[in-house]
């Protein structure tokens, strides 16, 4: 499981106000139920869901803890490799989609000392 798939998963269960199982949240993700079930569990065991236990049920909700690493981690960084032809398009397309912080061309206007791939460009 990844970072990014662990705080899919814990933004999922943060946005009810109730406990909700995994399979309620595979159908919020996409996710299949037992890679969903599996992932609740390790979040769990990480303190980062509270799992309550009901009859041959689990229901988990976001705890402290988990709150805290989504307030940390509100961004995600995505190195794109595309074809220089589609660039163009292909930015245009991913500065329209709702969510999107900023896109822009690596190299320009990139400032390697501060860059989130280290400097490690082609």
């Amino acid at each position: 499981m990844t970072d990014t798939e662990a705080r899919t998963v814990l933004r999922a269960v943060a946005g009810y106000e109730w406990p909700v199982t995994a399979a309620e949240t595979a159908r919020m993700t996409g996710l299949s139920r037992q890679t969903t079930a599996g992932m609740m569990a390790e979040l769990a065991r990480q303190g980062l869901l509270s799992r309550a236990r009901q009859e041959s049920r689990s229901s988990y909700t976001v705890t402290e803890t988990g709150r805290a690493e989504l307030e940390q981690n509100k961004t995600t960084v995505l190195a794109v490799e595309v074809d220089d032809r589609l660039a163009a398009e292909v930015m245009a397309y991913l500065q329209s989609v709702n969510g999107v912080e900023m896109v822009y061309e690596h190299g320009n206007g990139c400032c390697c000392k501060n860059c989130p791939w280290r400097g490690n460009h082609g």
